[in-house]
């Protein structure tokens, strides 16, 4: 009777336990209503001249950023005409401004009006560019993709195609790069990852086949009779610094790559100084981080050689290790193992989890221990690599080194590191526990790239366009 009762209750709990994980796969995967926001997404030019890009951030929200401030704040969709924001990087409350949408007779946005707290209306002018959405095939997969170019643009132009970073989110209208090539005389295209947004199959951080989506993109620019196929260039984020530089490899016919916060180590390097930064950033030095290292190198067995007889030599590692004084800032890392450590998940839910179904269905086959540097040295195209000064996330000193290790042999690279900036080239304050508070963008840091890029296509003759002044169309 007893076991009768116990596998009763059991069948109970175990029932329960698969409903409320169906329920949260359905929250994750239900599909989200039309965005209020995508409408408003584009450039806009301020009674004051400044530039200001509008991107969609979330369901019903967009972000409105100045690349030559920084300045950023977040815009809530009240309705489809309205909206209304609080002050700093995603605040909604208390509220300190309030808009209103301009619409043409067609619906189309055509400027923004807002007041701010205590201030004037002003009225923000969309810039009129000519905006495509496409559809392209790479492979059996159908992506939809978004072309922005100039209002006015003398024969074929320019073209810079925005390379993923490693997010789920969809990418059309909710990249700046399009808007911000627009807006300086060249196209911008962007697409959806497979698997989100519009795009068909399934999402992958599998590098090989995320660069052949991006061959498949170049391909279908240089076609478009606007494109001049001879000046057609790729701008990574993040994880996208590691795709651009393989798909000019397999055969993408590119002028030049620009790589935003980016990797140029191995992406176990990268996981690695996850816990690196964090424990030096705790004031902690060689001889723990060594200690981290021990632990990681036995998670790298199970990650990387796919070994699932080492997790009672990893549970062991990770209880020894729990009294230890740098312990709480493993977990607060970004890194496998912090994140092994810091969830509520216990290491033997991880360990059923990856024996029954597998870590590779949910994480996709990402090779961690695939090194850049033969790629980047073997193609010869100009690049420039803008990094964080203070990435939590991503090794810049790493990268660094490697860099200059390619241009000591003659690579077309350059570099330029934004100190005391965190990942996404975002101004932070550090505040309690670790935590950091996002401020706002690097000033100036997309003009940078921007002016780089029209000087490497023949837009601008200034010898050095890293430090010219901003200049965008009118």
């Amino acid at each position: 009777m007893a076991i009768r009762r116990l596998l009763k209750w059991s069948g109970i709990v175990l029932a329960g336990v698969v409903i409320l994980l169906a329920v949260g796969l359905l929250w994750y995967f239900w599909p989200e209503g039309p965005n209020l926001a995508d409408s408003l997404a584009g450039a806009y030019r301020t009674p004051d001249n400044e530039l200001l890009i509008l991107v969609v951030n979330g369901q019903d929200t967009a972000r409105v950023m100045s690349p030559e401030s920084g300045e950023t704040r977040t815009l809530f969709m009240t309705d489809v005409d309205h909206f209304e924001s609080g002050d700093g990087w995603r605040s909604q409350e208390p509220v300190t401004l309030r808009g209103e949408v301009q619409r043409d007779a067609a619906g189309g946005v055509t400027a923004l009006t807002w007041r701010a707290e205590g201030g004037e209306e002003i009225e923000i002018e969309r810039l009129p560019f000519r905006e495509r959405e496409v559809h392209f095939s790479s492979g059996e997969l159908s992506l939809r993709g978004l072309l922005v170019l100039p209002e006015e643009a003398a024969g074929p132009i320019p073209v810079q195609v925005a390379v993923h970073g490693s997010g789920r989110d969809q990418a059309v209208y909710g990249y700046r790069l399009p808007y911000l090539a627009a807006a300086h005389g060249m196209a911008g295209f962007v697409f959806d990852k497979r698997g989100t947004g519009d795009s068909e199959g399934s999402y992958s951080q599998n590098f090989p086949d995320l660069a052949r989506d991006v061959k498949a993109a170049v391909d279908f620019l240089r076609a478009q009779p606007e494109v001049d196929p001879a000046r057609i260039g790729l701008v990574g984020f993040s994880q996208g610094g590691w795709i651009a530089p393989m798909a000019a490899a397999q055969g993408a016919q590119v002028n030049t790559i620009v790589v935003n916060y980016g990797v140029a180590r191995p992406v176990f390097d990268e996981d690695r100084w996850g816990y690196v930064w964090s424990l030096r950033h705790e004031g902690f030095g060689d001889r723990e981080i060594a200690e981290v290292d021990a632990i990681n190198e036995i998670a790298s067995k199970i990650v990387d050689e796919r070994r699932k007889d080492v997790y009672s030599e990893l549970k062991a590692a990770v209880e020894t290790a729990r009294d230890k004084p740098w312990f709480p800032a493993l977990q607060k890392s970004d890194s496998t193992v912090g994140y092994m450590t810091g969830t509520p998940v216990p290491l033997w839910a991880w360990e059923w989890f990856d024996k029954l179904v597998g870590f590779e269905v949910v994480f996709g086959s990402i090779d961690r221990l695939y090194d850049p540097e033969a790629t980047i040295r073997g193609l010869g195209i100009p690049s420039l690599w803008l990094f964080a000064g203070d990435d939590s996330s991503a090794p810049t000193p790493w990268s660094v080194e490697v860099l200059e290790g390619l241009r000591s042999e003659g690579a077309p690279i350059e570099y330029e590191v934004f100190p005391g900036i965190e990942h996404g080239m975002i101004v932070v304050e550090d505040s309690s526990e670790q935590e950091r508070e996002y401020l706002g963008y690097s000033p100036g840091f997309p003009l940078q790239y921007s002016r780089w890029l029209q000087q490497r296509n023949g837009m601008r003759q200034d010898g050095d366009a890293m430090n010219a002044p901003p200049s965008w169309s009118r």
